[in-house]
């Protein structure tokens, strides 16, 4: 499931979220188009904002997937 449909259910709306976290209503935005990731330290938040797991949050890929080789790499980023 996206990171949007999860926040949508939730009830949240971006500005909620940034504002729960912290951080810049564009970073929210970037996380639900896919250009960057959540930090590690904003997951346990996030999760528990959303009322799912990590995994849940993240919809872990499967191994050999382009974007789980891509996040080993490191290439993402938190913010774009």
């Amino acid at each position: 499931m996206s990171f949007k449909i999860m926040r949508i259910k939730a009830g949240f709306t971006q500005p909620q979220v940034s504002e729960a976290l912290g951080i810049p209503q564009s970073t929210i935005a970037c996380w639900e188009t896919g250009r960057a990731l959540p930090r590690a330290d904003k997951l346990p938040v996030l999760a528990k904002l959303f009322g799912c797991t990590i995994d849940e949050l993240l919809d872990v890929p499967e191994k050999g997937d382009a974007q789980n080789d891509e996040l080993l790499k490191g290439e993402r980023k938190d913010e774009c």
